[in-house]
């Protein structure tokens, strides 16, 4: 059974999704923590699958705390909560290389399904959040000329819209070999160094059409 840390400083609101999750019964929840300093000594301890990672906590704040975790411990998948989905932020936790980012105020379904996505190999970020990196990524107008195959190109946009290798072998009617390949050229191609970054690359230069 995956293992679930959750970090944040408000104890209700760490309880509230610690029983919510208790409840579907499909994964452990192998601790609950108040601040960034907690998880990384928590994690030098015992392992988990996924840190839900609140951003604004006292000690050390959820950036922090984040990038540690992709230096210290890259097996480990973040999913980051929080009340902000302005640009800054949203784009200081693409930096860090966290797997998803969720608004406080998002739903049950919309949790599970970013946990799920996630675990499996995706990457999951709210329509608010894709919203606003569009906007500020088109304001910003970068455009970096890469010449992609056809199917590089239905392969890009499949990661943007977070589907697993697995899902998306499925959907294309390849083997996860292929898709590997296709997906190990798109970050040699784009400069990306994983799926985030292929989506923050296809935002930018207007190919994501999600």
């Amino acid at each position: 059974m995956k293992k679930i840390l959750i970090a944040d400083d408000h104890e209700m609101f760490r309880d509230g999704i610690a029983s919510l999750l208790n409840s579907i019964k499909l994964w452990e929840i192998s601790g609950k923590v108040s601040n960034g300093l907690e998880v990384i000594e928590f994690l030098n301890k015992k392992l988990v699958d996924i840190v839900i990672l609140d951003i604004n906590m006292p000690e050390m704040d959820g950036i922090e705390t984040a990038a540690i975790i992709r230096q210290n411990f890259p097996a480990v998948k973040v999913l980051m909560l929080s009340m902000f989905n302005d640009l800054t932020h949203i784009q200081k936790v693409i930096k860090t290389g966290a797997h998803g980012y969720l608004l406080k105020d998002s739903g049950k379904k919309e949790l599970v399904e970013g946990i799920t996505t996630i675990l499996e190999g995706g990457t999951y970020f709210v329509d608010e959040v894709k919203d606003a990196l569009i906007i500020g990524f088109r304001s910003e107008e970068k455009f970096v000329e890469v010449k992609l195959t056809d199917r590089e190109t239905d392969i890009l946009q499949l990661i943007c819209q977070a589907l697993t290798t697995q899902q998306i072998a499925e959907q294309l009617k390849l083997s996860v070999h292929t898709v590997e390949h296709y997906r190990k050229n798109l970050l040699t191609k784009t400069g990306a160094k994983n799926s985030v970054g292929i989506l923050k690359f296809a935002m930018e230069n207007k190919l994501f059409q999600g």
